[in-house]
């Protein structure tokens, strides 16, 4: 076997005969190799020769790169502390390269450490015995270990049962002074105490007690003092054997003994109503501990900030330890540290905690208590000036996010919030959260906190005006866990609708002086919209044998189109039997809001509030609050396509518009079941660019081109006067809530979910006349097949089978089925009855039922016939231009009325494009003003030439 390594130049670096696998190959086994550069780039060719037959034998050249090992060993390993069951060891660290590092210890494998830290403390070392300890970096990228660090040998003490005196402490009580002294280390048990006392300042004359050994810690009552006068006392600890650490003499100053007295500023039971440490009484003269005083934890000269004693002593019993250092109140875990455990603690406020959950002396448990503040400065939460009870502990923890929670704080400031006006306090919490006190402090009975992360939010089912005092699921609370279910989700209906109900109409629960209907345009309560389960349907007329309306009426539309989804039909196909593609999952309050505050910018509602913006819209953070993306809609279209909308609109499209939830929360399909998007027949996507339904349908009208416009923008301005704007929304004319009980027997006209009322059109759709040789009127010579059987719906073809005469229309007159549009579009604007001009928008305005000022108008329409709400192809809102010639037989261009020659057969209304009678005259498309078998209707009725003078408006032209 012939095996060779090359650089890419082709310079051998080893050649190997043998068939030993090992890379670099062995100079013993008769190789010749030169050394790897890391990172180098090599390749690897193996040639041989085939025993049998002596044919060589060559395998492709394949290329590898060496890599040395990244791990590396520290070169400054040291021992700085060595006990007699305890080294320390230490080193610089270097965690760029370093996946963690290995301590070995007399050539074994002892532990893992994290590669930032740098030092490993071993406590399982023997007494009097040499040991000598190495360090390696272990790298993953190969895997590898690096080489061995310097040695470090060290030879452990030999352990003797000395005495390790702790801080001692005084604490003054009436007319006496309570004294702990602690220690540990001496384990034959035979050290002494002597405690001395006197006056301050002066000498330790007054008094003195030598005490017998005691388990740690020593405790001694000196009584018969007198109040009000300083006393000092020295401690003197007493061991044959000797010390280890800590000083053997202490003195403690300025003791004042004096009558207990409470007062705010003392740590006791009295603080928390409802304790239940200790049984209830703690921290007073006749409870655990007895009873504290300002000289419990002050003295007036001592090394610790806020001038803390160096050691505290219990008034009464003792605490589980004593020592305390304090120095900072912004360093983290100045007062207390929860982010590891420990057995022992001079932190002030883990000193004297035996019994709390957090900031225990002995914690056992990890507990990031409860968040980045108050791992710095207990005090935030837990003010000096209430006994350090929670207090504040909401907007300080809240302010940062916590676990998966978001930063609630911060919402309530943002561009739309719930609380406005006035400064948010952690009273206002207490309005929504069982969570919080009235007072604003922290209720522990409902709050899980860092001892229960992820727990559900106990959220506040509001009364009648009234916040609920007692908890009962269902009835005054909802338990809310946010993991993004619908099941959860919908859970926060209880807790929304329960303040935002009549009941509640003139409750301020924040005082800020709104009131949950403060915005709703009708002043009625959400709940009252929401809530609702009546329906009706869509379509206000049924077909019959005898007309040809639009089967509309087989949709069922619910008052409350999001929160009676179920109920709810919607959908459209290209053949108008109007199927339903709606889904049945219920559309919940929090889909659309946000809690606390939202930051979606620029205009999201029809009201101005006292944020410029309102209706608390969506805003999601990934990973916080159950949510995987973040999302927050945004302004979006362009005047290009006529669409441009802002955030408000934004919302309703990503919902509407979307199939499955990823870019947004949620899908139309995924989470509500719809198999359609959201939108009308006679909308675009966006209402911007893409095809319409009618074009989808009928493919000469895509040859209209794109989008027109409507509500949001226009592709040419109005002449007439409008006394409203839209501003790019969807709520000036929706209330997404449901519709208002306000409209009383009219709601079944405000479908879907409109904030006055509305019908829909009851006509089929119009559209060019597809058959162009049809062969009608009354034959003398022969049928002159030129007919076009009309595509448009009128009066007298859909109420009535063709019937000229007939007078039938729609029975509602236009306050109920236009009575939104007037609020913008008043009759003084569209129809003022100044003109009757053929093609004007006053003229052609005779044709909505009532608006006739002369009689004669053959046409008596609904608004919904002509125009439709969103969008369109057509400018000015317009679905049809019926008459309009050029696509006569459903052609792109060039169609033409029909024309007479040489030939008979008079076309009959509405038939149009027959002959008139017998000569050789032009036949008109829609009739002739001439022949006892013709109608005249919109023919020669302007100047222009003949067919142009049939069209009724030179807006829309197919």
């Amino acid at each position: 076997m012939y095996i060779t390594y090359e650089s890419p130049g082709a310079e051998t670096v080893c050649s190997d005969w043998t068939s030993d696998y090992s890379i670099p190959a062995t100079i013993a086994n008769g190789s010749s190799c030169g050394d790897y550069l890391d990172s180098g780039t090599y390749m690897m060719d193996v040639r041989g020769t085939d025993p049998d037959c002596g044919d060589p034998v060559t395998a492709t050249a394949e290329d590898f790169t060496w890599n040395a090992c990244a791990g590396n060993a520290p070169v400054d390993l040291s021992a700085p502390l060595v006990e007699s069951n305890r080294v320390v060891l230490e080193w610089t660290a270097e965690c760029v390269d370093n996946e963690y590092y290995k301590v070995y210890r007399n050539g074994g494998f002892l532990a893992d450490v994290n590669p930032c830290e740098g030092t490993y403390e071993d406590t399982s070392a023997a007494d009097d015995t040499d040991y000598s300890y190495t360090v390696r970096g272990f790298s993953t990228d190969e895997p590898c270990e690096s080489l061995d660090s310097n040695e470090a040998a060290v030879h452990t003490l030999i352990y003797e049962p000395q005495t390790t005196p702790k801080a001692a402490g005084a604490s003054p009580a009436d007319e006496s002074i309570y004294v702990s002294a602690g220690y540990s280390d001496d384990s034959d048990k035979d050290n002494t105490l002597l405690i001395e006392w006197g006056l301050d300042g002066v000498d330790f004359s007054l008094g003195s007690q030598a005490l017998s050994h005691d388990n740690s810690p020593y405790m001694h009552l000196i009584s018969g003092l007198t109040n009000g006068t300083a006393y000092q006392v020295r401690v003197t600890y007493l061991d044959s054997d000797g010390f280890t650490g800590g000083s053997a003499v202490q003195v403690l100053s300025h003791i004042v003994p004096a009558v207990w007295s409470d007062d705010n500023l003392l740590h006791n039971s009295n603080r928390f109503p409802g304790t239940t440490k200790w049984g209830g009484d703690w921290g007073t003269p006749s409870g655990q501990y007895g009873g504290f005083t300002c000289d419990t934890c002050h003295s007036m000269s001592t090394t610790n900030i806020k001038r803390i004693k160096e050691s505290i002593a219990a008034p009464s019993g003792s605490f589980p330890g004593s020592a305390v250092t304090f120095e900072s109140t912004s360093v983290l875990g100045s007062f207390g540290d929860d982010t590891g455990t420990h057995t022992s603690s001079q932190k002030i406020c883990e000193v004297c905690h035996s019994h709390t959950t957090y900031h225990k002396y002995n914690q056992a448990l990890v507990r990031n208590h409860e968040s980045g503040p108050a791992i710095h400065d207990c005090t935030q939460c837990h003010p000096h000036d209430n006994g350090f009870k929670p207090s504040g502990g909401c907007t300080v923890c809240h302010a940062v996010p916590v676990g998966n929670r978001v930063a609630v704080v911060g919402q309530f400031s943002a561009n739309s919030h719930h609380v406005q006006g006035i400064d948010v306090t952690e009273e206002h919490c207490y309005q929504c959260h069982w969570e919080a006190n009235s007072d604003g402090s922290v209720n522990t009975t409902y709050h899980g906190g860092s001892d229960d992360p992820g727990s559900e939010v106990n959220l506040v089912i509001y009364g009648s005006g009234v916040r609920p005092a007692s908890y009962a699921l269902g009835a005054t609370a909802v338990a809310y866990t946010a993991d993004g279910s619908r099941a959860q989700i919908l859970e926060l209906n209880q807790h929304c609708i329960g303040c935002h109900n009549t009941q509640n109409n003139a409750t301020q629960p924040f005082g800020d002086g709104k009131t949950p209907n403060q915005y709703s345009w009708d002043g009625v309560s959400i709940n009252d919209k929401y809530s609702q389960e009546t329906t009706t349907p869509w379509g206000k007329y049924t077909d019959t044998a005898t007309t040809d309306i639009t089967p509309k009426n087989t949709q069922t539309k619910a008052y409350s189109a999001h929160g009676d989804a179920a109920a709810n039909q919607r959908g459209f196909n290209l053949n108008e039997t109007w199927p339903n593609t709606s889904g049945s999952t219920q559309v919940a309050c929090f889909d659309c809001h946000n809690s606390h505050g939202s930051s979606v910018s620029g205009m999201t509602t029809s009201y101005i509030s006292a944020t410029a913006n309102g209706g608390i819209l969506k805003d999601t953070t990934a990973g916080r609050g159950g949510y995987a993306l973040s999302y927050k809609p945004q302004a979006g279209g362009s005047a290009g396509d006529n669409n441009a909308h802002n955030a408000g609109a934004a919302l309703c499209f990503d919902c509407h518009e979307t199939a499955t939830a990823g870019a947004t929360p949620w899908g139309y399909q995924s989470t509500y079941g719809a198999t359609q998007a959201i939108r009308g027949y006679f909308d675009s996507p966006r209402f911007g660019a893409g095809l319409t339904g009618p074009q989808q349908r009928y493919a000469y009208k895509a040859l209209a081109g794109g989008n027109k416009g409507g509500h949001f923008d226009a592709s040419s301005a109005l002449t007439t006067t409008v006394n409203g704007t839209i501003n790019g929304l969807c709520t000036p004319c929706h209330d997404p809530h449901g519709v208002s009980p306000s409209l009383g027997a009219n709601q079944q006209y405000a479908v879907p979910l409109l904030k006055g009322t509305w019908m829909t059109s009851p006509f089929k759709e119009d559209a060019a006349p597809s058959v162009t040789n049809d062969c009608v009127g009354d034959r003398r010579d022969d049928a002159y097949c030129i007919s076009s059987p009309p595509g448009y719906h009128i009066d007298q073809n859909t109420f009535a089978n063709w019937s000229y005469t007939s007078t039938v229309s729609v029975s509602q007159d236009v306050t109920l089925f236009a009575g939104l549009c007037l609020q913008c579009h008043p009759k003084s604007s569209l129809s003022p009855d100044s003109t009757s001009t053929w093609k004007t928008v006053d003229r052609i305005h005779n044709a909505v039922k009532g608006w006739d000022n002369d009689g004669s108008t053959m046409h008596r329409y609904t608004c919904s016939k002509c125009h439709t709400p969103h969008n369109s192809s057509l400018p000015r809102l317009m679905v049809t231009n019926c008459l309009d010639y050029s696509h006569r037989g459903r052609v792109a261009s060039g169609g033409y009325p029909g024309q007479e020659s040489n030939s008979d057969g008079a076309g009959q209304f509405p038939a149009g494009g027959g002959g008139r009678g017998k000569g050789g005259s032009n036949s008109h498309y829609f009739g002739t003003t001439s022949g006892t078998h013709t109608r005249a209707c919109h023919d020669n009725e302007n100047a222009d030439s003949w067919p142009a003078n049939q069209r009724w408006n030179t807006i829309s032209p197919w």
